[in-house]
């Protein structure tokens, strides 16, 4: 089975969430709409917290650039790994800034190198203000199978 980052993080969402579950089934998953932000210095999460930024929310909408708590802005890498360690089992986890966005450039250099600039649709005006950069949002959807496989 192939998987997304945002496969891992609705898997890890579910097992946090319903403890008593052995089983996540993936299904149909959203990016973002913006770029994603982390926290800027390392921020201690209690399990309690972890579990009520993870509550609101599912697969079927978009995932969100930062997750609020209190005026501190924790992004989705971040969450995902605080709702790992909860989900193990910790009362509290430290998350430490770190890049939210999968690191795609790499591994999908046509995802990098996108530009639809004077392409779309035989339009040689269409300016593409947004289009591209909003495909490199998703890159938390791609499923490496699916994309041929990761190199």
């Amino acid at each position: 089975m192939s998987l997304s980052v945002a496969d891992a993080f609705y898997a890890a969402r579910h097992f946090l969430l319903r403890p008593e579950s052995d089983e996540y089934h993936p299904d149909k998953v959203h990016g973002f709409l913006a770029e994603p932000e982390g926290v800027t210095q390392p921020t201690t999460l209690t399990a309690d917290e972890i579990r009520a930024l993870a509550a609101p929310g599912g697969p079927d909408r978009f995932l969100p650039p930062y997750f609020d708590l209190g005026g501190r802005h924790i992004g989705p890498a971040d969450l995902l790994f605080a709702m790992l360690g909860a989900a193990e089992g910790a009362e509290a986890v430290t998350v430490t800034p770190r890049r939210q966005q999968c690191e795609y450039e790499d591994v999908y250099p046509a995802l990098r190198d996108l530009r639809f600039a004077g392409t779309w649709m035989r339009a040689e005006d269409f300016a593409d203000r947004f289009l591209s950069d909003r495909l490199r949002l998703q890159a938390w959807t791609i499923r490496p199978e699916a994309a041929g496989g990761i190199r």
